[in-house]
């Protein structure tokens, strides 16, 4: 599957479900349904052939109004919710700045974990911050109570 955003996509009049088999659906469903963390969700989600399906078939641009649609609507049910989130997932296969791109200025209303499957693809992988613990050097003490100190010949110095 390649990373690379199509040349010419415009966003398609074909929906998600209209991509996907019924089977397909129900899989995806199940997910979304047992998933209690986005993790969760956008791991199992990523794994599933459907979603890169839905990538090649939509394109970005597609992929984030088909979330929007299930977002807007009054009336959904889990299905709806698991296409969205398919979608969502979809759209992270694509290079950091089309996703980027194709989420400028989109805000999800209801759609509880979006923001935190998209930032999954807008956001460095690499760790930015660090940690020094500081601390007084431990003492290591003999089974018979005697203080040791290590030494460079051995992991223990034992005072007899």
């Amino acid at each position: 599957m390649s990373t690379d955003a199509p040349t010419t996509h415009p966003p398609s009049a074909i929906t998600a479900s209209e991509i996907l088999s019924e089977a397909a659906l129900e899989i995806l469903t199940e997910i979304y349904l047992v998933a209690n963390t986005a993790g969760y969700l956008y791991r199992h989600l990523r794994r599933n052939d459907s979603v890169g399906r839905l990538r090649e078939a939509l394109g970005p641009v597609a992929l984030v109004s088909e979330a929007l649609r299930v977002d807007r609507k009054e009336s959904r049910d889990a299905c709806d919710l698991a296409i969205a989130y398919s979608c969502l997932v979809a759209l992270t296969l694509y290079e950091r700045d089309v996703v980027r791109t194709a989420t400028v200025g989109v805000a999800f209303r209801s759609l509880t974990w979006a923001e935190n499957i998209v930032s999954r693809a807008t956001e460095s992988p690499i760790i930015t911050t660090h940690t020094t613990f500081q601390g007084s050097r431990p003492r290591l003490v003999t089974l018979a109570g005697e203080p040791v100190e290590p030494n460079n010949n051995s992991i223990l110095a034992v005072k007899k």
